[in-house]
C-alpha cells in the first residue's frame, strides 16, 4: 500500500487597506467604509508580494464587507477571483458601530462589552472565525490560500494561535499586513508578519 503524506498548507491572512473610517478613528465593524486612495495603492502593493515571492495561491477569499474585498481584487483580482464570505466579517460592535474609538472605556480584546449592545462576544468572534478558516483550509486543492479580512479579526486569530505558534507577534495587524500561518491537521501556527513597503507612497497617516 502507498503511504499517503500529508502536507502542511499555507494561510494568508490579510488585513484591508486604509480606509476613511480609519483616519477618522471610527468603529467600523460590520458597517463599511471606503478604501482611501492611499489604501487602493497599498492593496496593490501588497499584492506585489505574492508575484515577487513567487507563491503560487491557488485560493482567494474576503469578507464580504466592500473594504475587505476591494483590498482582495486589487491585491491578486487580475490573477485569481475571489469568493466573499460572511464568516471572515470584522467583530460587530452592535450600538458601537460607526462611532469614535478615541479614549474608549474598554481595551481589546474586548471580551464580552459588545454583546451587551447588540453586538458580538469575543467568545462569539473566535468560534465565527476558526470555523470559517478550518472550513477554507479544509477545502480540496487548498494548499496556498489568501483571506483577507479586518483589523480585529486577524490580531485576535493571531493571538489565538499563541501557544502553538514559533512566532509571538505583539502587535496590532497593520494595514495590508499579512499573517502567515501553516495549517495541518487542524491547527495554524503563526510563521510570521508581512508588511509590505509603502514607503513610496510617503509619509503614513496617523489612525487606527
Amino acid at each position: 500500500m502507498k503511504r499517503v503524506i500529508a502536507v502542511t498548507k499555507r494561510l494568508y491572512l490579510m488585513r484591508h487597506a486604509e480606509t476613511q473610517f480609519n483616519l477618522r478613528y471610527l468603529f467600523q465593524g460590520w458597517c463599511d467604509s471606503s478604501l482611501t486612495q492611499r489604501g487602493r495603492a497599498q492593496a496593490r502593493i501588497a499584492g506585489q508580494y505574492f508575484v515577487e515571492e513567487q507563491i503560487p495561491l491557488d485560493h482567494a477569499y474576503s469578507s464580504d464587507l466592500r473594504r475587505a474585498s476591494e483590498t482582495c481584487e486589487l491585491a491578486v483580482g487580475e490573477v485569481l477571483p475571489h469568493d466573499q464570505l460572511a464568516g471572515l466579517r470584522e467583530w460587530n460592535f452592535g450600538a458601537f458601530e460607526g462611532t469614535s474609538g478615541v479614549n474608549f472605556p474598554v481595551q481589546f480584546p474586548y471580551g464580552d462589552f459588545f454583546g451587551a449592545f447588540g453586538g458580538e462576544t469575543q467568545e462569539e468572534l473566535e468560534a465565527r472565525v476558526i470555523a470559517t478558516l478550518q472550513d477554507i483550509m479544509e477545502r480540496p486543492a487548498h494548499s496556498n490560500v489568501l483571506a483577507v479580512s479586518s483589523g480585529d479579526v486577524c490580531t485576535l486569530f493571531c493571538n489565538l494561535q499563541a501557544d502553538h505558534s514559533p512566532v509571538q507577534i505583539d502587535k496590532r495587524a497593520p494595514n495590508c499586513g499579512i499573517y502567515v500561518y501553516d495549517y495541518d491537521e487542524g491547527i495554524f501556527s503563526c510563521q510570521g508578519l508581512i508588511e509590505p513597503d509603502f514607503s513610496s507612497l510617503g509619509p503614513a497617516p496617523d489612525h487606527i
